[in-house]
């Protein structure tokens, strides 16, 4: 889930600042990369890559469009400092927001296959 929080400076050319946030490996930095693309046709200002962890710190602002002139921050995934259930957890697993060694991939395939069988997806 992403979710983005605006600042508006008042000027004679207002600036807008938003904060991407939201856990990890969701696509924060590839949705800023694709902003950023598409409307000042420039290539990658976010490190992205297939497991949590690449953004670690808020290090500046990107911009993404010239008019209006707007920011976006990112920032590193947060997630709650406490996983309500086993089955929470092996979902967030499965999803690449936690590190498969931290689990252990065997046990996360294994959850997959048994989520799959469940719900009658055999091919």
């Amino acid at each position: 889930m992403l979710e983005m929080f605006s600042f508006v400076y008042p000027s004679q050319n207002p600036e807008i600042s938003i904060m991407v946030t939201g856990i990890p490996n969701v696509g924060k930095s590839s949705l800023i990369n694709a902003l950023r693309r598409t409307h000042l046709k420039k290539g990658k200002a976010s490190k992205v890559g297939g497991e949590p962890g690449i953004t670690r710190s808020v290090l500046c602002r990107i911009q993404v469009s010239e008019n209006p002139l707007i920011y976006l921050l990112d920032t590193p995934g947060v997630l709650s400092p406490r996983i309500e259930s086993v089955e929470t957890g092996m979902k967030l697993a499965l999803c690449g927001t936690i590190l498969d060694h931290l689990v252990g991939e065997d046990i996360i395939a294994d959850y997959l296959l048994y989520t799959l069988n469940q719900h009658r997806q055999h091919r």
